[in-house]
């Protein structure tokens, strides 16, 4: 039987109709080196033509570049030279933006003049972000700030310069980003902002010179604050509010007194937060707490077997048994109460182990590494490798170390533990060299255990469960997958353990309208009620039924078709005198 031409054409439509959708196969090319201006004239254009994985190098030219960049994709974007490659908002636009993406770098620039409404450096629903060797830097008034981290999370913010602006350096939301090195001076409101905020390291900054140094406000929650100087600032220098178990440890909090009422602590609803081995001096007032519950509701002392706590430079008490704490005139500030660390008639000081002695550097650099520095502890264990370096002293070392969970690890430089705890956890570190005396030096790791979770129940409107609805989320913080789930028999779609953040979800059944929600998980389980509505009957006819429909009429078309093509070609062949048997 011969098949003629036309006859071919519609089986391979049929085909193609019926045939399953197979996703077509993207084979990323070699990571290519792109260089600005020699192949691109501006950096924007590069950004544009890269894929994800490229390098863009941008040299000095001379003359600034346009702001305004936005950055979606995966890639480095490196300047020849933080005092000569220059971006310039020009007061009218933003200066870079990493907006919804992960694995980006960015370094060797100054960026400078945003508008007053947006930042130098801004990095917003991203993962895997790296700012460093940057200069942010804003000539205007009003200026913008200089770096925005907004609802990011594993950005590292490591030795870059950043004056001139209204926030320094601003971490909203998120969680586990690393803060480090910086020199952050000059900036109006604050030089480093945590606004709700869980699980980030800020270590070895300078923080001078605004109304306060350090702002951990709105819910911030489990991060660690080492070996920063916070100094000058007029109101004050770290600034405290509705933020609880946070780590301060040994830092210079130092002449914040530009008037007599500049704070060098200040607490505001605050609780469970833990203070040691900080050098709190020569502030117009050390500490305020705005409630009693500020003044007790810390810890001001390491708990350790032999508790040390801080040293007050106006500390003016004995040491009775010479173990270089005070044993006099405590707690310490304010041993009788009241004024000036709170409200008149409030509770005494807050450290009973004041230090008689500053503080100072250590001998030994201890670098600790977590991976991952957060991750979900139930159904089973959140396992963490820990990596350790050592520079200085007299080798051998002692290496002893505490998981934050009351379990303690051995003499070892690697290592790896199970978390079981949900919450924020703080690894320490402590090593010893061998000199006599030995050389000490503590590091810490914050560690995130999620407790957040959802109970996301589904009911009719007559209140009845509605079970076998499917949950899935559209939506969820950067760098996580999608979540699904279905409704058990009492309605329930539940997911014990979600990272920090906002995530949407869909939530559809057969013979129900579809929803979709957004909410927010902070660090409990949260439980929400949702009705369901169900459909008309004239709109409850199965969607899959649907489908099949339309595949039998789509048949029966090209049926029809192909009889009636063969049809008419027979007659044409019968008319022609040439057709067969």
């Amino acid at each position: 039987m011969r098949i003629f031409p036309s006859a071919l054409i519609l089986l391979g439509l049929l085909t193609v109709l019926l045939a399953p959708q197979i996703p077509h196969l993207v084979v990323a090319s070699d990571p290519a080196t792109i260089h600005v201006p020699q192949d691109y004239p501006t950096i924007q254009a590069a950004v544009s033509a890269a894929n994800p994985g490229d390098t863009i190098i941008v040299s000095s030219t001379g003359s600034p570049y346009a702001g305004n960049i936005t950055i979606d994709k995966s890639l480095s974007l490196l300047g020849a030279s933080a005092s000569s490659t220059i971006i310039d908002g020009g007061g009218t636009t933003p200066g870079l933006l990493v907006n919804s993406t992960s694995n980006v770098e960015v370094s060797g620039f100054t960026i400078r003049n945003s508008d007053s409404t947006d930042s130098e450096l801004a990095i917003v629903s991203s993962t895997n972000v790296t700012v460093s060797g940057n200069i942010l830097v804003s000539t205007l008034n009003p200026p913008g700030n200089g770096t925005f981290v907004a609802n990011s999370n594993l950005v590292v913010v490591r030795n870059n310069v950043v004056t001139g602006n209204i926030y320094g350096i601003a971490v909203q939301g998120g969680f586990s980003n690393v803060i480090q090195s910086n020199n952050v001076t000059g900036n109006r409101a604050a030089d480093l902002y945590l606004g709700n905020t869980t699980g980030d390291r800020v270590s070895n900054n300078i923080l001078r010179i605004s109304q306060s140094g350090l702002d951990v406000w709105d819910g911030s929650t489990g991060n660690t604050v080492s070996r920063n100087t916070v100094a000058n600032n007029t109101l004050a220098g770290v600034w405290m509010i509705s933020s609880a178990n946070n780590l301060v440890v040994n830092n210079n909090i130092d002449w914040n007194n530009a008037t007599s009422n500049s704070i060098g602590v200040y607490l505001q609803s605050t609780s469970g937060n833990q203070f040691y081995y900080n050098n709190i001096r020569h502030n117009g007032v050390q500490l305020y707490g705005v409630y009693s519950t500020d003044m007790v509701g810390n810890v001001w002392n390491d708990m350790g077997n032999i508790p040390r706590g801080n040293f007050w430079s106006d500390y003016r008490g004995l040491d009775n048994d010479t173990d270089e704490i005070g044993d006099t005139s405590i707690p310490w500030p304010c041993p009788t109460g009241g004024h000036p660390c709170t409200v008149f008639g409030g509770p005494a000081g807050v450290d009973y182990y004041p230090l008689m002695n500053a503080t100072k550097l250590p001998v030994l650099n201890v670098t600790v590494t977590a991976l991952p520095l957060s991750g979900c502890s139930v159904p089973s264990p959140l396992r963490i490798s820990f990596n350790s370096s050592v520079q200085g002293g007299s080798p051998p070392y002692q290496y002893s170390w505490r998981f934050g969970d009351n379990t303690l690890g051995g003499n070892a430089t690697t290592l790896t533990h199970q978390y079981t705890a949900r919450g924020e956890l703080f690894a320490t570190l402590t090593v010893n060299d061998s000199s006599i005396p030995a050389n000490s030096v503590s590091e810490i790791v914050s560690i995130t255990s999620f407790s957040g979770g959802l109970a996301l129940r589904l009911k009719d409107s007559s209140g009845n469960p509605v079970s076998g609805a499917n949950v899935t989320s559209t939506s969820q913080p950067p760098g996580l997958a999608k979540i699904y789930q279905v409704t058990n028999s009492t309605g329930i779609a539940y997911f014990p353990c979600l990272p920090p953040g906002v995530y949407s979800f869909q939530v559809s059944r057969q013979g129900y309208q579809t929803l979709r929600t957004s909410l927010t998980i902070t660090n409990s389980i949260l439980a929400q009620s949702i009705t369901l509505s169900q459909t008309t009957s004239q709109n409850s006819f199965p969607l899959y039924l649907l489908e099949y429909v339309g595949i039998a009429a789509t048949l029966s078309l090209i049926v029809v078709l192909i009889v009636l093509l063969r049809h008419r070609m027979k007659r044409q062949m019968g008319s022609s005198g040439s057709a067969r048997p």
